[in-house]
């Protein structure tokens, strides 16, 4: 393709003159904006408004004079996805990226923290490689279960259930405070 540029040279934010190729109703259009690889216009992104029927606006063929924003570039894909929307709404989904961004790394921040505490699914007792401390309260709430094996008696302790609001989720608070009633239930029933 000799006059025609790699998907590298086009600028996210850049305007381009174009001239459709395709036209796909309900999906949108490809524009031929001088790269190896045709730029498409998802339809939400055809006009200011709500788009209904795509045909109505484009037909193959139709020239686009500095309309052609490039939104996306996908290097690995060599796709480009571009807007044909006024400048008002550049800085609408600018503000709507950024807005994303910010969920997304707060999401991420989210995460790290459930790693580094633990599943949410997952119950644990310690937090930091102490052992935790023991109250009265906690000492009063341990038991001991006998398990009957066929070779010999065993006795296993109980590990304390350790309820901490401050460095739990809450899934883990709702967890720990289950077990917590089912430890008494059990309890209940060995005296029974």
């Amino acid at each position: 393709c000799i006059g025609r540029k790699p998907v590298t040279d086009f600028k996210i934010g850049s305007k381009y003159t174009g001239t459709v190729k395709y036209v796909r109703p309900g999906l949108g259009l490809f524009i031929d904006i001088g790269c190896h690889s045709d730029a498409f216009c998802h339809i939400s992104r055809a006009g200011d408004s709500f788009v209904d029927n795509i045909t109505d606006l484009f037909k193959v063929g139709d020239e686009l004079e500095k309309k052609v924003r490039i939104v996306e570039v996908d290097r690995t894909k060599k796709r480009i996805t571009v807007s044909l929307q006024s400048d008002q709404k550049a800085v609408d989904e600018e503000k709507s990226a950024r807005d994303h961004k910010v969920r997304l790394e707060e999401k991420a921040a989210k995460k790290r923290k459930t790693e580094r505490f633990g599943s949410a699914g997952a119950f644990r007792n310690n937090f930091n490689g102490a052992s935790p401390v023991k109250t009265e309260e906690t000492k009063s709430k341990e038991t001991q279960i006998t398990i009957n094996d066929d070779a010999k008696d065993r006795v296993r302790e109980e590990v304390p259930i350790v309820i901490d609001p401050d460095n739990m989720t809450p899934a883990e608070l709702k967890r720990a405070r289950k077990l917590q009633r089912r430890a008494e239930r059990r309890k209940q029933e060995e005296l029974t």
